[in-house]
């Protein structure tokens, strides 16, 4: 007992693997050469599993996305109604400058969305989501600003954030030099809305009602810590996003196994955030058959208690994704452009 309070410390909660077996290999009583090879097989062994994770995260992803590319490509809309900028933003955090495309209605649109893609914070790309986007401006009436975020393996977590955070500063900004006078939404599909949702808290934190999002337009987005959930049991195995696919990507965006991750951290899970007024007003779109659907439903109560505004459209039949699945999912596309659209001309900041 004394040697292993000695490795992991009396009463230490919150360790990750990589930690313990740190310290086993520290706390070895050898002499120095013995303990560096002892240390170097550790990082060996340590390395090569962190390789073989990122690849098939990588691997399964690339699966997803060749099912519905006939889907994307159903998206083509005039060229004619839009401009398009590339630009590219400075970090808030480093000297990274982070690309991004503005979406542009040729009809008035005095409103900005600042949108994430999906993709497991380590896949996914402002071009793979170019024509959503233009469909979004379009339907929805508003400027998109597409941003090109950090990602892991590369730029684990806060990186992504960072880059979300720094986006939305660019585009207060602009409101402030008089680019437009409009609302400034927040808004992501599945990895790209746990962004958007860290964002709004991590804007709170940092600098108060000043910099409050007009909202948050999240897609089913991983929010909470309660990762194992009713749905996350019913649709882990054979309905697009497995609970295979899902734990490689925390494992890719945090570094650690996600029964290792601290589940306190809102920037992490914004479910886990206590104070969830610090939350603008919400239009939350969940898919039925998704084993993130549980942690969706547990947002939307929390910002219900919160009494926090929210409009929640739950589409039963479809998949994790379906916004991007036009072809497949067409009825359940527009009815969320048109919910969406209704939702913003209605306004209501909450402030």
């Amino acid at each position: 007992m004394a040697a292993a309070a000695g490795v992991f410390g009396e009463g230490e909660e919150g360790f990750s693997l990589s930690e313990v077996s740190q310290r086993i290999v520290d706390f070895i009583d050898c002499d120095g050469a013995t303990h560096e090879k002892l240390k170097g097989l550790y990082e060996k062994f340590r390395g090569r599993a962190l390789a073989l994770r990122r690849s098939l995260a990588k691997q399964l992803q690339g699966r997803i996305m060749s099912l519905f590319q006939d889907s994307l490509k159903l998206l083509k809309i005039e060229r004619n109604l839009l401009s398009v900028d590339e630009l590219s933003i400075a970090s808030a955090y480093d000297t990274h400058s982070i690309p991004a495309r503005l979406y542009r209605p040729r009809a008035a649109a005095n409103r900005l969305i600042v949108y994430f893609h999906g993709g497991g914070w380590i896949q996914g790309s402002v071009q793979m989501d170019d024509e959503l986007c233009r469909k979004f401006a379009v339907g929805v009436g508003a400027s998109v600003l597409s941003v090109d975020y950090r990602l892991a393996p590369e730029y684990p977590f806060p990186f992504g954030l960072g880059d979300a955070v720094s986006a939305f500063l660019w585009a207060f900004k602009r409101r402030e030099d008089g680019d437009f006078s409009g609302e400034i939404y927040l808004c992501g599909e599945s990895a790209g809305g746990n962004l958007a949702a860290a964002a709004s808290l991590k804007l709170w934190d940092e600098f108060g009602r000043r910099y409050r999002p007009d909202g948050q337009i999240l897609f089913y987005p991983p929010l909470s810590p309660n990762l194992f959930s009713e749905t996350f049991h019913r649709f882990e195995s054979g309905y697009v996003l497995t609970g295979e696919l899902l734990r490689n990507f925390y494992y890719n965006y945090l570094g650690q196994e996600f029964e290792c991750v601290d589940k306190e951290n809102s920037y992490i899970f914004p479910c886990a955030e206590l104070d969830a007024t610090k939350f603008p007003r919400t239009f939350f779109v969940a898919a039925g058959l998704d084993p993130l659907c549980s942690n969706g439903e547990e947002f939307a109560s929390r910002l219900r208690e919160a009494r926090v505004p929210l409009e929640y459209l739950r589409f039963g039949g479809a998949l994790h994704g379906f916004v991007a699945y036009h072809g497949a999912y067409r009825e359940e596309f527009n009815a969320t452009v048109g919910k969406l659209r209704a939702w913003i001309d209605a306004g209501g900041d909450f402030r």
